[in-house]
């Protein structure tokens, strides 16, 4: 299935007054920006053929308007056909070398992602051999190899150092009591020894919680980021950032057909063969 790459036409917010549109026909400005999108589309530098006007609905009069207005000019006949060119397209908007180039460095730059990913995660399945069995070191190594592999660097364990220090208490699943047996339930507790060990658990048990809470959300939203990175660098569609054409994308080849096939019935509809 081939891949509909969107590139461009450039419409700077100074169009809708400049000098050379007075008196243009609001039909024709309107032709100049569709036939523009398609000359971008199709990366032919600012050439177009009078029956591909034709076919977007342009008529000779708009184009007339344009070309009398210094928008458009007639380069004469090309395949039998009546041909035109924006006037100033290079250097006003992406020529098809500039384009063509583009796509092949932004390819390059996923293939490279894909390429240093993949030897990141070959890396972290290599095993470790912890008894030290490299060659000239003894034997133990390769009389017990390793299962212990590398630990990824970019998921450190928020509670390693943490629940090294905690009381049994901290360690708890649930929180524990903040009063002491004997206080349980009591509104008002008289000065107590043990029920100030009590509250000073149940408020370790709270960071400890917290932090818990914490480090699960990050292992959460990293494996979410994991997901979409890895969507995006198996997707030919969209740039390393996961944007196709300024929009965000879906990875979906099939959406940028049914997309195209709307927008052609549309302007058959529309437009017809005026």
């Amino acid at each position: 299935m081939s891949v509909i790459e969107v590139t461009w036409f450039k419409v700077d917010d100074g169009f809708y007054d400049h000098p050379k549109l007075t008196g243009v026909p609001m039909a024709s400005r309107g032709l100049w920006v569709t036939a523009g999108s398609y000359c971008a589309r199709h990366l032919t530098d600012g050439v177009i053929s009078w029956r591909q006007i034709r076919s977007l609905g342009g008529t000779r009069a708009q184009v007339r308007g344009l070309v009398d207005a210094g928008l458009w000019r007639a380069i004469g006949e090309r395949s039998g056909d009546d041909t035109y060119a924006y006037h100033d397209w290079i250097g006003s908007q992406p020529t098809r070398t500039e384009v063509l180039n583009s796509r092949e460095r932004e390819r390059e730059k996923k293939a490279k992602w894909r390429e240093k990913k993949d030897q990141k995660q070959l890396d972290q399945q290599q095993p470790i051999d912890v008894h030290g069995g490299q060659d000239g070191h003894g034997d133990r190594g390769q009389d017990r190899p390793s299962t212990v592999s590398r630990p990824d660097p970019t998921r450190p364990d928020l509670s390693i150092g943490a629940n090294a220090q905690l009381s049994p208490s901290a360690r708890e699943t649930s929180r524990p009591s903040d009063r002491c047996p004997a206080h349980v339930g009591m509104d008002i507790v008289p000065p107590c020894g043990r029920c100030g060990e009590a509250r000073r658990a149940a408020e370790e048990w709270d960071v400890v919680e917290r932090r818990r809470k914490l480090r699960d959300e990050k292992r959460a939203r990293e494996a979410q980021a994991d997901v979409e990175r890895d969507a995006i660098d198996r997707c030919s569609l969209c740039d390393t950032r996961g944007y196709a054409g300024g929009r965000v994308c879906e990875h979906d080849p099939d959406v940028s057909v049914r997309a195209r096939r709307g927008i052609d019935a549309a302007r058959r509809a529309i437009g017809g063969d005026a």
